[in-house]
């Protein structure tokens, strides 16, 4: 029995899977397996993965007609023998260290989930992670603190390792394919015992041309319905802050999918999803003020315009606040200011979404943040 069983779908991974399967089978932790788990691929990726099974007999390799990421990921969750299990993403990247770093995460606190976080340009594969950032929490102190945390990827299956009867437990959703490793993330969270979660970034995102330029279709509608899914459980678990975050978060997706849509047809799904979640939570979103803070910062991060995202977030909020809208529209405006420029400032590397996002409409102040650093924002 392996003390970690690594899980890695890949869809038509060719020109990436080298650098993923180079960096896992480079790690400073041995104790491990591979479990590839081609999703019908139609280019080279299963002879790729067939060379790297021959070269070390820690990987293993299934195949199985294509039927989306959930039903890759729970077909290497089945054949896995490890006490823990670790998911990556056939496009990304880990540090050397990566496995060990969690690991050691784990064991020394007794968690039975430690968690880090992405770093989406050129990370030097020998980056260390720091123990001594690490916080522990209880499983439901660490869902309303997630609720709340604004790093890319919290809620994904990326970037966590993870007792594996936790997460045999609670399947990925299949037939899910977009926000399917939130609608069981929170679940693992809730089922633990501890959470260490740690300040490091040593997981590398690749920003790949189709994350810059994502297929939005109808596949992620589904976000309502992982939405949906968290708030029920909220409520009937007593999380308050989940309940009252996560469709916030909700919120911010559906509008980016909005955003970015030319079919009208879809365009108009979800925005009428956005109603629908802004109605149902609006007596608790009181303090319109704070919320849209909220969804400030995390909008601040994302490929598009902030001012063009305020203003239709805004304007859908004003058909529930009627006299008043003009009142909240300028303090969300002063909160977008102070919170995407702070959001900006908290980062400890250079986001160039986020620098172009606050260099367009607060460029004196992008100015100064430069001045700050060491180095000017990398190009993607």
């Amino acid at each position: 029995m392996y003390k970690i069983s690594v899980i890695i779908p890949a869809y038509n991974a060719e020109k990436y899977v080298r650098d993923c399967m180079d960096s896992v089978l480079n790690q400073t932790f041995t104790d491990f397996e591979v479990i590839c788990v081609d999703d019908g691929s139609t280019d080279s990726t299963p002879e790729i993965l067939d060379e790297y099974s021959k070269l070390d007999n820690r990987v293993k390799v299934i195949y199985q007609e294509n039927g989306g990421v959930s039903k890759a990921r729970n077909a290497g969750v089945e054949k896995c023998s490890g006490e823990y299990i670790a998911f990556i993403d056939a496009d990304d990247r880990v540090t050397e260290s990566y496995l060990e770093f969690l690991y050691e995460a784990c064991k020394i606190y007794s968690s039975d989930i430690s968690v880090v976080h992405a770093y989406y340009w050129n990370l030097p594969l020998d980056a260390k992670g720091d123990l001594n950032s690490i916080k522990c929490y209880s499983g439901t102190d660490a869902l309303e603190r997630f609720a709340v945390e604004n790093s890319d990827g919290i809620w994904a299956c990326w970037g966590k390792l993870v007792k594996a009867e936790i997460v045999k437990a609670y399947p990925f959703p299949e037939g899910r394919n977009y926000s399917e490793d939130g609608a069981v993330v929170y679940k693992w969270l809730w089922k633990a015992e501890k959470v260490a979660d740690s300040n490091s970034y040593i997981y590398v995102k690749r920003h790949t041309e189709s994350m810059l330029s994502q297929k939005y279709d109808e596949s992620r509608l589904a976000m309502f319905d992982t939405a949906e899914e968290i708030v029920c459980f909220s409520r009937e678990n007593n999380l308050p802050v989940l309940e009252k975050l996560y469709p916030a978060r909700t919120v911010v997706s559906a509008l980016t999918a909005y955003l970015v849509y030319d079919d009208s047809r879809l365009k108009k799904l979800f925005y009428d999803g956005v109603q629908k979640i802004i109605k149902e939570n609006f007596k608790r979103w009181r303090n319109v003020k704070s919320v849209a803070g909220f969804m400030s910062i995390y909008v601040s991060s994302r490929d598009y315009s902030v001012s063009e995202f305020n203003r239709l977030i805004l304007d859908i909020y004003e058909t529930q606040l009627g006299a008043d809208s003009e009142k909240v529209r300028k303090a969300c405006s002063m909160e977008l200011k102070s919170l995407a420029v702070r959001h900006y400032y908290r980062f400890d590397f250079c986001n160039p979404l986020i620098y172009a996002a606050v260099s367009q409409h607060y460029p004196k102040l992008a100015e100064r943040g430069l001045k700050l650093r060491t180095s000017k924002p990398l190009d993607i």
